[in-house]
């Protein structure tokens, strides 16, 4: 009985905040009418990102999980203790004797590691001038 309490209560908690989110929303959005074009332009993505917030569900696709960060996504971990991370992958390509990065690549979407190797090292190809002869992954 107090799992299914606790459950109501942040759903009731979710609902609210979503209720007052959309007052702003409404609100910002009539006080805008009548303002100039630069000023309208400045609101509309922070608008367009709290529209999406408000109608993604547990299941919608491409959640915004962060309104400051649009382009973080939810990376499984796979641990039990911390299963989920909220970020961007990043990957370096760093020279095995010396350690100097050679390339770095954000990774959007969430990507197997082992799909974006190739790519990592044709980037690390062109800007180091030299060809790749081993590969250390970790």
């Amino acid at each position: 009985m107090l799992m299914l309490n606790s459950i109501n209560v942040y759903l009731k908690g979710i609902k609210t905040l979503k209720t007052y989110l959309g007052r702003v929303v409404r609100d910002v959005e009539r006080s805008i009418q009548s303002s100039d074009d630069l000023i309208r332009n400045q609101f509309t993505n922070l608008l367009s990102i709290s529209k999406k917030l408000i109608n993604q569900s547990k299941k919608s696709k491409d959640k915004i999980y962060s309104i400051h960060e649009p382009s973080v996504y939810c990376v499984s971990k796979g641990k039990s203790k911390h299963p989920y991370e909220f970020g961007c992958k990043v990957q370096f390509t760093v020279t095995h004797k010396k350690g100097l990065i050679v390339s770095t690549e954000a990774i959007h979407p969430n990507a197997y590691d082992g799909h974006t190797l190739q790519k990592s090292l044709l980037q690390a190809e062109q800007l180091s001038g030299t060809k790749v002869k081993y590969a250390f992954v970790e």
